[in-house]
């Protein structure tokens, strides 16, 4: 499953609770720094899920043309 935002508050507590639940999960965000941090954490708690982290800048349309991304699910806000 694709999550947006995985890098703090909703996407990441999203990512979390999928992986907690057995899914095969995509953390997506666009700081990249971010992003290993947040799946440092979540492999930390769930050692055994298939997880990985994706770049993903949603106000590039380069970035949204990944095949991997078809059926996301969106849980990010626009940022300030």
């Amino acid at each position: 499953m694709v999550t947006t935002g995985a890098t703090g508050g909703l996407g990441y507590e999203t990512a979390l609770a999928l992986a907690a639940a057995g899914a095969e999960v995509v953390l997506t965000g666009r700081n990249a720094v971010k992003g290993k941090t947040a799946l440092e954490s979540i492999r930390a708690q769930y050692p055994t899920v298939s997880i990985r982290y994706e770049h993903l800048d949603l106000a590039s349309l380069r970035s949204v043309d990944a095949p991997w991304l078809y059926g996301s699910l969106a849980t990010a806000s626009a940022s300030s």
